[in-house]
């Protein structure tokens, strides 16, 4: 790239600012020459052959006091170090006394008014798909301000609500953008996978101007809408999608009994460390002695770390090793051994998880047979009215009340992979949630957010497939 007098070869040089519209005359017009290097960077000197410049205006001669050096962020690597570019640039005066007006130098690849090439947003925006890379990262990488990056983002990026589609999920993400926009809601095309559209908030005017947006034969081809158990969710087919059926996830309400199951758990827990601190004040009375070291007793140790027992579903145990003595329970600990001494903690541990593995079993057995599960969950619904037990109680009147939502999950549809392949697959939240994963990381990263506009821009240019940029970007001011 280099020859023998610190020139440089223009076309060669533009094509690595990513520039390669510019016409042979603007080209030849280019002085670029090597001006040296350190250990990581190389700089690079650019400016335009001299030439006689007359005033637009009346046409007198112009003239320059010289260039004055201005540094353009584009660093690219070259050889392994990173190039800059210094621009010299030379400012015109009309000789005319009662004109006087100056005119700058113009270099297309460099925008005007700023010190930055014209490609470099377009490198910025390429890298910002990377949801692993925090704004900070970025502009660091090309050294800009994150401001800078944050306005990029907003700038040349301007995304409309995809159609609704057949089927969609909704769910929402606690981002705590704001007092008001705490939980942002995501709706998703659950056959095609991609994000419909992303709401500031759950208020009801909100999912209602979303909605209304649609025209009213659009929104009645909606044959069912995926979701927890959120009323604002499952009031949406009789408020806007009037042929859609509402479907509870079936993630949701495993999700509750768990949260039942560990809150009892919780309270054998406190019941052995009550227990545990009287046994050691006794002893450090009867022994005229204060010990603040505090060890767990083995009851605790299962109770904490081994809830697995009463929750998991049956052939999902985490695998462990025989091979190595546990000190903190006294055995050689299998899933055997470990499932025995926790449900022998509470008398109430087995029925409850026998009663909770037959709900289970249920939800994985009738998947593509939701007349056929109807039956099935009348029945549990009885068995776990009759039993002894208060979760179990409580759970059946969700289960009544939520019956014809939780039947509707059984149904399977048939999708198409990237390979283009077919599969079915049951109605869920299960890849909405998957993606609600990634704003929840974004946030834990960049230490929070303000904006939400920036948050759901940068969330649609990462995850749709035909993701554009606007041909002409905002004004800052707009």
């Amino acid at each position: 790239m280099y020859d023998f007098d610190n020139k440089l070869d223009v076309k060669q040089f533009l094509s690595l600012l990513g520039i390669t519209s510019l016409s042979g005359d603007v080209q030849d017009d280019l002085i670029v020459s090597y001006a040296g290097e350190s250990d990581t960077k190389i700089y690079i000197d650019v400016e335009r052959r001299l030439k006689s410049m007359y005033c637009p205006n009346c046409f007198s001669k112009m003239y320059s006091k010289g260039p004055i050096t201005r540094s353009v962020k584009h660093p690219i690597l070259q050889n392994g170090k990173l190039l800059f570019i210094r621009l010299k640039q030379r400012k015109y005066r009309c000789t005319n006394q009662e004109c006087n007006i100056y005119l700058n130098e113009e270099f297309n690849f460099v925008e005007k008014y700023k010190q930055t090439s014209v490609m470099l947003p377009y490198m910025i925006l390429a890298d910002m798909k990377d949801l692993s890379l925090t704004c900070a990262a970025v502009a660091r990488r090309y050294h800009v301000s994150d401001t800078y990056v944050h306005s990029i983002m907003l700038r040349f990026l301007d995304f409309k609500p995809l159609p609704l589609g057949d089927i969609i999920s909704i769910d929402e993400v606690f981002l705590d953008i704001d007092y008001q926009n705490r939980y942002v809601v995501v709706i998703r095309n659950f056959i095609t996978s991609d994000i419909i559209e992303i709401l500031p908030n759950r208020n009801d005017d909100t999912i209602r101007d979303f909605f209304r947006s649609y025209s009213y034969e659009e929104r009645i081809n909606v044959k069912y809408i995926i979701s927890d158990m959120y009323k604002s969710y499952l009031y949406l087919s009789k408020k806007y999608l009037y042929n859609a059926s509402s479907i509870i996830d079936s993630f949701h309400v495993i999700q509750i009994l768990e949260k039942s199951l560990r809150k009892y758990i919780d309270e054998v827990k406190k019941r052995y460390q009550k227990k545990l601190d009287e046994e050691r004040r006794q002893n450090n009375y009867q022994t005229n002695k204060n010990y603040k070291s505090k060890k767990d007793s083995v009851e605790l140790v299962l109770l904490k770390r081994h809830a697995w027992v009463l929750l998991c579903k049956p052939g999902n145990e985490p695998n462990i090793s025989s091979k190595h003595y546990s000190r903190q329970l006294g055995i050689y600990p299998t899933i055997e051994k470990i499932q025995k001494m926790f449900l022998d903690l509470d008398p109430m541990f087995k029925p409850l998880k026998e009663l909770k593995d037959k709900y289970l079993n249920f939800n994985d057995e009738y998947v593509s047979k939701p007349e056929e599960a109807k039956e099935a969950l009348r029945e549990l619904i009885d068995e776990y009215k009759s039993s002894n037990y208060k979760i179990y109680k409580e759970f059946a009147k969700l289960l009544t009340k939520y019956f014809n939502q939780i039947i509707q999950s059984f149904i399977v549809v048939k999708r198409e992979n990237k390979d283009y392949e077919i599969f079915y697959q049951r109605l869920s939240n299960g890849p909405h949630e998957g993606f609600n994963r990634k704003p929840k990381d974004m946030k834990r990263m960049a230490r929070g957010y303000s904006n939400f506009e920036f948050v759901r821009n940068r969330l649609l240019w990462s995850s749709r497939k035909d993701a554009s940029i606007l041909a002409v970007p905002k004004s800052h001011k707009k």
